[in-house]
């Protein structure tokens, strides 16, 4: 987890925020990709370049089924709009929305995480009966 924190250490934050792009990118390219799939977005602000609606990003992530885990920090925590856009991306493939208020918690977020990926399965269930609820026996 280390590697993650640093790179995320690194980065220097400048010009518009392309929030909505970067998630639709992100899913794009995990759609050819094998086994389980999930996205997490570390933001500390609203998407300000508004290349695309929120509500073309919302359809997207609804098409492709991946969990979205999102974790606002810093000047996000201020903005009650982007807690609730967050929310809202987190809320369509059942992901998880961390508000992280200290440095220091990023890595517990992180770790929640990567453990949660860890233990989910599905649990799927097939019937003979039909579409329409009647038992045929």
């Amino acid at each position: 987890m280390a590697p993650t924190i640093e790179a995320i250490r690194g980065t220097k934050a400048s010009g518009q925020t392309e929030l909505y792009e970067a998630i639709l990118t992100g899913m794009k390219s995990l759609a050819d990709k094998e086994g389980r799939k999930a996205l997490v977005v570390f933001s500390d602000g609203e998407d300000t370049a508004m290349a695309k609606p929120l509500s073309v990003v919302l359809n997207a992530v609804a098409r492709y089924g991946y969990p979205i885990y999102c974790i606002g920090a810093g000047e996000a925590l201020k903005s009650a709009d982007l807690r609730r856009i967050l929310r809202q991306l987190t809320e369509v493939n059942s992901g998880r929305l961390f508000l992280v208020e200290r440095p220091a918690d990023l890595q517990t977020a992180f770790s929640e995480i990567s453990a949660e990926l860890r233990s989910a399965y599905v649990v799927n269930y097939y019937t003979g009966v039909p579409l329409d609820g009647r038992c045929t026996s």
